[in-house]
């Protein structure tokens, strides 16, 4: 009887051991992850080329669309695109959630409506499951 009693005190303290371990694992992990470098966000026109900011010109004729792409460095999973609350329907996205930002361009198409005031506001990316925005904004002015 005595010797089962010990059996399972050290089985505890086995346990408690292993949880402890374990937890200290899980934190270095996580200290390690986010002492890597911030996943950088890169904008581009239709051409390619890289971009920081893009203007759309509001008319009565019809709404004014461009395509733009971004790639995220290192790649990361599912992400969205949100633009600031300054822009209100005046501004909508071809689609805002991507599976997959990496080294191959994700490509949406911005439209302003027709008659849009003049306004500027910003275009980020971020990962929502994890409730971070990624380094890299675009700016859009609509003229």
């Amino acid at each position: 009887m005595a010797r089962s009693k010990v059996l399972v005190a050290v089985y505890l303290v086995l346990a408690a051991a292993i949880a402890v371990v374990g937890g200290l694992l899980a934190y270095t992990s996580t200290l390690q992850q986010s002492s890597q470098q911030p996943t950088q966000v890169t904008w581009q026109d239709a051409s390619g080329n890289p971009i920081t900011s893009l203007s759309l010109r509001s008319n009565a004729q019809g709404p004014t669309s461009q395509t733009i792409s971004f790639k995220c460095n290192p790649s990361v999973g599912h992400v969205t695109l949100s633009t600031s609350s300054n822009f209100g329907s005046t501004l909508t996205l071809s689609h805002s959630d991507f599976v997959l930002c990496g080294s191959s361009p994700n490509t949406v198409i911005i439209t302003a409506s027709p008659n849009s005031p003049s306004s500027s506001g910003t275009l980020q990316v971020l990962q929502p499951d994890i409730y971070k925005s990624l380094s890299g904004t675009l700016t859009i002015n609509i003229q």
